[in-house]
């Protein structure tokens, strides 16, 4: 199969990745009369999911499966998947361990939060609301059970905009400068006379099919994972161990119920606008021995059988994955789909039953970043490491007892709240207690606020070119930082 056959010699900028970031990065660029190559290594229809799709990877020790779950390949990569966040930055990062790094972050949210957001079509009426909170705007709560806890909004995108390369299709099927070219991988590249990049592309349904081309722009936009390999090869041929690969955990504090469990329903239950969700994150305030970047959530299971068919249409709305059994979802998931247009239409609220679970989660960037990392051997497979410790252990302790003494002392009853305790074995074997999978900062010792370090016409637009995942889910930034790049490359050609 030679998927090759309409490959250029060169193009003017090559974009590593399909997935939400390239897809993004591409949809700014489409329209610039530059030729443009937008490359993946998965197929062309449903992203896969991919442990070992391009190099051998193995996770030595791995406690949690959310690092092998954020690994799809394909055209919308990640995307038909992506919980579709976009969070705020917050007061709570400038406790990040690379706080000095965190003035770049400032400066993208100054420049281009409001054009990401202009771009994603937020509804008018979700503006003003969630830029109120950015910065130290975030909303103070005085009273009631979290009183002297900061609000921070979240918006999440709706299900069928979440694939950003699906998002955009039609804009790039327009184009006569944008080619697509999916089962390819990029496994290597080096400099040309004059600067330009000459890139070795591999297919990755037939081992032995290589071709060269080569682009003056180099975006490399595909996992942290793989952009670390890629980026890191050029500069080592030998071993090298990237460390400050920052693990972002998340683990269940309590579970609640009674009266307490249905007012937290209503103060705390998802707020609808025009398909999107305003959800809340909650970091402490004036609790000077909590000095990381955290936050807390409530998340809400509702029990019954149409809310899981529900929740399974979504996933194909988001995915673009229709088969017979989403019409089976449909029929199933009907009665939700009624109490849920009467909740948006008198509350506009998501509505979960009085007898959904919720439970209250803590996200917190692991306590010792040095011992996660990534190892990068050239001559045998690659290897990701990273583990739960008895300092993160620590701190999940000592959020949940300063926690439950502000219930206490806030008027919870002890009846209506369950502590879930944690030890590291638990934490471990559980599927309640996941990685999040924001491996942001192996990419320190190569990038700067997104550029190559000595290689004017290479970026790499991933999380792990971030200082570190902060208190935010990283993508928002990331998207911000596509902005970035776009005009770098626009106005240096």
């Amino acid at each position: 199969m030679n998927i090759f056959g309409n490959l250029k010699k060169e193009y003017d900028i090559c974009i590593v990745g399909a997935g939400v970031l390239g897809s993004y990065l591409a949809s700014l660029l489409v329209n610039s009369n530059k030729s443009i190559l937008l490359l993946d290594a998965g197929p062309n229809d449903t992203p896969v999911l991919g442990r070992n799709f391009i190099k051998e990877i193995t996770f030595p020790d791995l406690p949690y499966s959310g690092a092998l779950l954020g690994r799809y390949f394909g055209l919308g990569g990640t995307g038909v998947a992506w919980g579709g966040s976009l969070v705020q930055y917050s007061n709570m990062d400038s406790y990040s361990s690379c706080k000095s790094e965190w003035s770049y972050i400032d400066s993208l949210y100054d420049n281009y939060a409001a054009e990401v957001l202009n771009n994603l079509s937020i509804p008018d009426n979700l503006k003003s609301e969630y830029f109120s909170g950015i910065y130290n705007k975030n909303s103070y709560i005085s009273d009631g059970i979290l009183c002297n806890f900061t609000r921070i909004k979240s918006l999440n995108m709706p299900f069928y905009n979440r694939n950003f390369f699906e998002k955009y299709r039609r804009v790039f099927e327009k184009s006569e400068n944008l080619q697509i070219l999916s089962n390819s991988a990029l496994i290597n590249y080096s400099v040309l006379e004059g600067g330009k990049k000459k890139l070795i592309l591999r297919n990755v349904l037939e081992a032995n099919s290589v071709v060269e081309t080569s682009c003056k722009f180099l975006v490399i936009a595909s996992g942290a994972i793989e952009s670390s390999i890629l980026v890191s090869s050029y500069y080592d041929n030998t071993n090298t161990k990237l460390n400050n690969l920052s693990d972002h955990i998340s683990i269940p504090l309590f579970s609640f119920s009674g009266s307490l469990k249905s007012q937290i329903i209503k103060d705390f239950s998802p707020s609808i606008y025009n398909s999107w969700l305003l959800t809340n994150r909650l970091i402490f305030s004036n609790v000077k021995k909590i000095n990381f970047p955290h936050f807390l959530h409530f998340t809400f299971n509702d029990q019954s059988s149409s809310f899981f068919h529900f929740k399974k249409l979504l996933a194909a709305f988001q995915s673009r994955n229709f088969q017979l059994n989403s019409i089976l979802n449909f029929f199933a998931a009907f009665s939700y789909f009624l109490r849920l247009l009467i909740s948006y239409t008198l509350r506009k609220k998501v509505y979960f039953s009085p007898d959904s679970d919720v439970t209250l989660r803590f996200d917190f960037e692991s306590s010792d970043p040095e011992i996660n990392s990534v190892g990068i051997s050239h001559n045998s497979n690659r290897f990701v490491n990273w583990s739960i410790t008895d300092s993160d252990l620590e701190r999940v302790n000592l959020v949940q007892d300063t926690l439950y003494s502000l219930f206490i002392k806030n008027g919870v009853s002890e009846k209506d709240i369950k502590l879930i305790k944690h030890s590291l074995s638990s934490i471990r074997s559980s599927d309640n207690a996941y990685d999040a999978y924001h491996p942001c900062g192996m990419l320190s010792k190569y990038c700067s606020e997104a550029k190559v370090i000595g290689q004017h016409n290479v970026f790499a637009l991933s999380t792990a070119s971030l200082p570190s995942a902060g208190n935010a889910n990283p993508t928002f930034t990331s998207l911000c930082e596509a902005h970035s790049v776009a005009k770098l490359i626009l106005n240096n050609d």
